[in-house]
């Protein structure tokens, strides 16, 4: 998939609670603060857009909607904390698939410790690979996502150039 341009960039959360991460509500994880920045390295006229996987569930059918709009979708979560959480819901398997199957028109990409180690139903478990989100998404981040992004748009969104493994050298 080649696009010559991206206008709309929409961020699901799934959250991550990695322990430096602060990433279930109220705070911002470190993954989609990553990934708007090096969306706006690149253009920082691209309007990106943030919701929650709370917001999501709330209204499903609109934020599909959305999603179809946009040119390019980031899916982010994972969790490895044991645990409640107090300020949201993790992203489930099955909405990570229901997600990539619904929605069509934008580049997809996966993020975070779920597409880098897999998924896990709570922290504490040993996660899982999902084989599905292969089919399901254009780029599958086991790196780190904001040098995977840094790539695509160096490669003008060319995924087939794009090493989804691609870490900090820091």
């Amino acid at each position: 998939m080649n696009v010559k341009n991206i206008e709309k960039v929409i961020i699901v959360d799934g959250y991550n609670d990695e322990p430096a991460g602060l990433g279930v509500p109220p705070y911002l994880d470190v993954y989609a603060r990553y990934a708007a920045g090096a969306i706006w390295i690149y253009d920082d006229k691209i309007r990106v857009y943030y919701y929650t996987i709370d917001e999501v569930r709330k209204d499903f059918i609109k934020y599909l909607q959305l999603m179809n709009k946009a040119d390019m979708l980031i899916v982010l979560g994972g969790v490895s904390v044991p645990g409640k959480y107090l300020g949201g819901t993790p992203i489930t398997k099955d909405e990570v698939l229901k997600i990539g199957f619904l929605v069509s028109k934008p580049i997809k990409i996966l993020g975070g410790p779920l597409a880098r180690y897999g998924f896990c139903g709570e922290g504490g478990k040993r996660a899982r690979e999902i084989s599905e989100v292969n089919d399901l998404y254009h780029l599958v981040v086991k790196g780190d996502i904001e040098v995977v992004l840094t790539s695509l748009f160096t490669e003008n969104l060319d995924i087939d150039k794009v090493d989804s493994n691609l870490t900090r050298s820091d």
